[in-house]
């Protein structure tokens, strides 16, 4: 992370007046050296002097404010070297030991805010951070101050406290970077407060046109929003421009037609995406080509992709649905070979019933009365192999053993005379 400003708010804290009268002549110019030294970039000597200094005041009486100023120094050092750790030690031994003017204390809040923070102490650089918010100046406080206090609260996931502090960050500065608006739509997304994700979204989305994601995100929000026909809408725009580069995305608007009773939109825009190749034509864009038709009302269409989807993939489902629009457009020789796939299954029952009735259809009644006598007689379809029977019975009654009998064998006196005859 980024901490800003650090330089400037560390030479603001040095930049005060030494107060002599709390300083020996001796620590007043060997901190006063050092300070030389360190804006001359000679740190390894600032450092010597500083150390050595500090290691001489510690077992005195009635040196903090001394202490103070050499912590502040060796924190100096510290941060310019990129030694974060040891620069936020050093600032809060200094500010502990209480002797530091108000000048000076308040803009180390700041500054151990953003050590904490970019050390990974959010908690930590959060309190103090909100502290400095309500004691600086208002004039001081600028809108990465609060994306700074948002960002802490996303990392402890304190979505409330997050969406406060990023609504007042882009408040003070609407033309902020967008990553700044996904905090936004990210804190108040986990509150659920979707329509406010939604507007800081399509903010989003008006820098980002061309960008998918930003169109599959507000609809994803629109979604969740329980608004279908907006996230639609917004789908609708997105392909319109040409923008869809996923299949996934032709899936989704596929399904939001559907969910809206526009099946016949949602079955061209598959069909057309997979002979564009667009999408690729595999099982799952063909089912859902499959249901689009059937909801469509397109019997024909619906037939062909079923009868190509059972061939790819011959289970048990696809089968059903080809078996069953088969027989509803009454094509019964392609029914009873698409059925007699099923047959063996746990369902064999319906399926020799269906076959039954292809095969009456077809006037094939001997083979309809073979499949009826498959039937369970305990099976749930009983009531209706009863039905069918009887009008088997009636349309085409079976031959009486006395229509197929044989003739009577001739007597001797026949045979007799028919021999002489």
């Amino acid at each position: 992370m980024k901490i800003w400003s650090l330089w400037l708010l560390v030479l603001s804290i040095l930049a005060a007046p030494l107060q002599a009268k709390q300083l020996t002549q001796s620590e007043h110019s060997t901190i006063s050296r050092a300070i030389k030294q360190i804006q001359a970039e000679q740190y390894g000597a600032a450092k010597t002097q500083l150390v050595e200094l500090e290691a001489k005041l510690k077992p005195q009486e009635n040196k903090d404010y001394a202490l103070a100023m050499v912590w502040l120094n060796l924190a100096n050092i510290a941060l310019r070297q990129d030694r974060y750790q040891a620069g936020l030690k050093y600032y809060d031994q200094a500010v502990a030991t209480g002797t530091l003017t108000p000048e000076q204390t308040l803009p180390l809040l700041l500054t151990r805010a953003q050590l904490n923070m970019s050390l990974e102490n959010w908690a930590q650089g959060t309190q103090l951070l909100r502290q400095w918010l309500q004691q600086a100046p208002a004039a001081q406080v600028k809108a990465q101050h609060y994306q700074l206090l948002a960002q802490g609260y996303v990392q402890q996931e304190k979505w409330q406290g997050a969406t406060k502090a990023i609504n007042q960050a882009l408040k003070r500065k609407p033309n902020a970077a967008t990553s700044w608006y996904q905090i936004a739509v990210v804190a108040h997304s986990k509150l659920k407060q979707w329509n406010s994700a939604i507007k800081w979204q399509k903010r989003i989305l008006a820098r980002e046109p061309k960008a998918m994601l930003q169109w599959q995100q507000l609809a994803g929000l629109q979604m969740r929003a329980n608004k279908s026909k907006d996230a639609l809408a917004t789908f609708r725009l997105a392909h319109q421009q040409g923008l869809f580069n996923r299949s996934q995305q032709y899936r989704i608007l596929a399904q939001l037609l559907l969910q809206q009773g526009n099946a016949y939109q949602a079955a061209q825009v598959i069909n057309k995406a997979m002979v564009s190749g667009k999408i690729k034509d595999t099982q799952k864009h063909q089912k859902l080509l499959s249901q689009a038709w059937l909801q469509a009302k397109q019997q024909d269409q619906a037939m062909q992709t079923l009868a190509k989807l059972a061939k790819q993939d011959p289970n048990k489902q696809n089968l059903w649905q080809l078996g069953q629009l088969q027989l509803q457009q009454q094509r019964w020789q392609d029914a009873l070979v698409t059925l007699k796939q099923l047959t063996g299954g746990s369902d064999s029952d319906r399926v020799y019933l269906m076959m039954a009735i292809a095969n009456i259809n077809l006037k094939q009644y001997p083979n309809a009365r073979a499949m009826l006598a498959k039937i369970d007689q305990e099976s749930t379809y009983h009531g209706e192999v009863l039905s069918w029977r009887n009008y088997l019975a009636h349309i085409a009654p079976e031959p009486t053993l006395e229509d197929t009998a044989l003739p009577a064998k001739p007597s001797a006196a026949e045979l007799q005379t028919a021999a002489t005859s």
